[in-house]
């Protein structure tokens, strides 16, 4: 039987991903096989990357943000959940909370281009959610007419 905190092992583990790197430290049995648990949280990490980045043209949420106005795009359960459960902040913070505030994120520079003072004005008058419907059944979502501004409906 273990009697200190000094019997385990310090593990790190990281690995790439969205441009940066993700990490995790724990302390196990020295026998302990930490590539299982490596394993799992790259693959976690690739999965929000190809649903979530706004940096990868193929991604999930970028198919949604492309699609034309009142298409329905199929999507992930987890991608789905993460918007609907975005609205609702939204929704219960009275808009302080905001999805839809992608083009001014991206006019302020986050993003691949730099900020820039024109889009910036015209992100920050077009601020605010607009029509979004869900299919939970089908795990569809409906693009809305801007669809990079999002509520539900």
């Amino acid at each position: 039987m273990r009697k200190t905190f000094i019997d385990l092992h310090r593990h790190a583990l990281n690995g790439p991903t969205m441009g940066t790197r993700w990490s995790a430290l724990f302390h196990a049995p020295a026998d302990f096989d930490p590539g299982p648990v490596e394993a799992a949280m790259a693959a976690a990490v690739a999965e929000v990357d190809s649903q979530m980045s706004t940096w990868k043209p193929e991604s999930d949420i970028n198919r949604l943000s492309l699609a034309s106005p009142g298409e329905w795009v199929r999507l992930p359960p987890r991608l789905m959940q993460v918007l609907e459960t975005g609205l609702a902040i939204g929704r219960a913070s009275g808009g302080a909370f905001d999805i839809g505030m992608g083009d001014a994120v991206t006019a302020w520079g986050f993003g691949a281009e730099a900020a820039d003072p024109e889009r910036i004005r015209g992100a920050a008058s077009g601020c605010g959610a607009r029509p979004m419907k869900f299919s939970n059944s089908t795990g569809r979502n409906r693009a809305p007419a801007s669809a990079s501004r999002w509520r539900s409906t």
